[in-house]
């Protein structure tokens, strides 16, 4: 690691190197991207000359900085030495695992590496010829496909812009499609104003996860995303307050939609009272209707009941049939049926049949009941 003092080599301003973990990290700055190019290549940062035109674009703003960043394994693992055929291994266990490993625990592919060398019979003669035919070190081959499989030691780096923004110009020197994702905090709706980037999602951070994740006032996440060809990268992306559409913002809440909701309740408490009533008019009636059979022989108040039922399930059917809806029928049976059974029974019944009363109510609730989970 540097002693953090800046220094000039061959026309490159070297700002700070360090090792982190795994890495080899410089921070540089240059105003020409071919001497900065070859300043790279010759400290084991390899380049492609391909880059040189878009590099040059950076090199001409002012206030940008170049982070180098390349693998050095003798950093963290200086005791092995990492073989043609460990790499060999480790790209083959890779190629035939790749598919598999969305459904591993990603934080310890070792314990793959270490069933593969347990039980070599069984593995494909790929990576028999690669692994175990050419003694490839196990370790070494745990380590190589870990950084494969996106296992390694995440770098942090902080900067203050004059206003958020991500190097997607940077992005280019990939001759490929690429998908690019960009997740921005901020305290109000944002936009990328290059219209590189859509808005995928975007919601607000609970209190709960701003203390996790070390913010204070930021109550916006958005996900951004970038799929397609790096020939459509020519500028960066660059984030600004998205002047207020309502239709983005969750918390916002137009006029129709307070209006709707002041209708909707105001349509459910309507309802509720005139569901009220609905209810205690089968009470009433077969309270009535009970009084009236009071005293007379059980068959007779049977058949009665079953006609004031029978007279509840057509007045349910009349008034459900313009709406279409066997569930409003089904919930109105489950409900009124009852009703109709507590106010007639007690009516009708001397107080020794109370008992038997009750427990037909008890049977019909559960009767229904049972038939609108089977049916409904």
């Amino acid at each position: 690691m540097s002693d953090g003092l800046e220094k000039q080599d061959g026309g490159v301003q070297v700002i700070e190197e360090k090792k982190v973990d795994i890495y080899d990290i410089a921070i540089l700055q240059a105003t020409n991207a071919d001497v900065l190019v070859n300043w790279l290549n010759d400290n084991g940062f390899t380049t492609p000359e391909e880059a040189i035109s878009t590099l040059q674009y950076y090199a001409n703003q002012p206030h940008f900085f170049f982070i180098a960043n390349k693998v050095n394994l003798g950093n963290e693992y200086a005791h092995l030495i990492f073989s043609e055929a460990d790499k060999l291994c480790a790209d083959a266990i890779h190629g035939y695992y790749k598919d598999e490993m969305r459904y591993m625990h990603q934080s310890n592919p070792e314990h793959l590496i270490q069933d593969i060398f347990a039980v070599q019979r069984s593995q494909t003669d790929e990576i028999k010829e690669s692994c175990f035919d050419a003694n490839a070190n196990e370790e070494s081959v745990k380590v190589l496909f870990e950084l494969k499989s996106g296992v390694a030691t995440p770098i942090k780096i902080e900067f203050t812009p004059e206003q958020p923004f991500y190097p997607m110009k940077m992005t280019s020197i990939n001759k490929v499609d690429v998908l690019a994702n960009v997740y921005l905090f901020s305290n109000t709706p944002m936009k990328d104003s290059s219209g590189l980037m859509e808005v995928e999602k975007m919601t607000t951070v609970g209190s709960g996860h701003q203390g996790v994740l070390n913010l204070t006032s930021q109550n916006y996440l958005t996900s951004f995303t970038y799929n397609g060809p790096t020939s459509q990268l020519m500028t960066d992306s660059s984030f600004e307050t998205d002047y207020y559409d309502c239709s983005k913002d969750p918390k916002c809440e137009t006029p129709d939609v307070i209006l709707g909701k002041f209708v909707g309740g105001l349509a459910f408490g309507v309802l509720f009272i005139i569901m009220g009533w609905f209810v205690l008019i089968p009470a009433i009636a077969g309270f009535l209707l009970g009084l009236r059979y009071r005293g007379k022989p059980w068959k007779t108040r049977l058949i009665m009941f079953l006609a004031l039922l029978g007279a509840v399930t057509l007045a349910l059917v009349l008034l459900f049939a313009g709406m279409n809806n066997l569930h409003f029928l089904s919930e109105g049976l489950l409900v009124f049926g009852p009703m109709a059974a507590l106010g007639y029974f007690p009516a009708t019944t001397k107080y020794k049949e109370c008992k038997v009363a009750l427990a037909i109510v008890i049977t019909l609730i559960f009767s229904y009941a049972l038939l609108f989970t089977m049916f409904f």
